[in-house]
């Protein structure tokens, strides 16, 4: 689960491009992240899909996920990830597990620090502009992002996102093991407020799960 909470958190915009085409495509990847951390919070329903056409592989899995400054809650295939800035709760549903830690600054893994999804393309890749596509009457950006670092599982991560509302659209993987995957964005809300207590484990109403605390 944590490869694919990873290629969650990467895919969502690594963003960086080669020497000649830098200034379009970080023009816009700048635009999408500033767009990003203007909302209130972010909001999102998503699916997430693993795709290996040699292996006749099509899984696809729904989930959620909610920002809001450093507090975060995510749901996907089985888990839901609590954070109020402080302390992470992570509640494996059918296991009745909820193992508490603490949030790591420096991760990249979506459960862990989902934010850096909206910044992640600032180091570590070049990245290209390809030509837009349109989706009914929406024009779509598409930039590729290559890893620099040649041991990185992924060869390239293709980001989309809408040209007026710069919210995102698709973001595909493709791993050098040859699976892809691909996260499609449903819908998207930059506008709501949560309470704090949103993205607190709520004990009271679990009172059978396990509290395993790894601090």
């Amino acid at each position: 689960m944590k490869k694919i909470t990873t290629v969650i958190c990467a895919a969502a915009v690594s963003l960086c491009t080669f020497a000649q085409d830098a200034n379009p495509a970080k023009e816009l990847l700048d635009k999408f992240a500033s767009k990003m951390k203007s909302h209130k919070s972010i909001t999102a329903e998503f699916s997430f899909t693993l795709v290996n056409k040699a292996e006749n592989i099509n899984d696809k899995y729904q989930g959620e996920i909610v920002l809001q400054n450093k507090m975060y809650r995510v749901n996907l295939m089985g888990a839901i990830a609590f954070c109020d800035g402080n302390t992470r709760w992570t509640h494996m549903v059918e296991e009745g597990d909820v193992n508490i830690s603490e949030p790591d600054a420096d991760s990249e893994d979506v459960m862990e620090n989902p934010d850096k999804i909206f910044t992640i393309y600032e180091k570590g890749f070049k990245y290209k502009k390809q030509p837009s596509v349109t989706n009914g009457n929406r024009k779509l950006y598409v930039v590729d992002l290559f890893p620099k670092n040649r041991d990185n599982a992924y060869s390239r991560v293709r980001l989309i996102f809408d040209s007026k509302t710069f919210a995102p659209d698709e973001i595909i993987y493709y791993a050098k093991d040859g699976n892809n995957y691909v996260i499609d964005i449903k819908s998207f809300n930059g506008n709501k407020t949560y309470p704090k207590n949103f993205f607190i484990f709520d004990k009271t109403k679990h009172p059978d799960v396990e509290m395993v605390d790894l601090r």
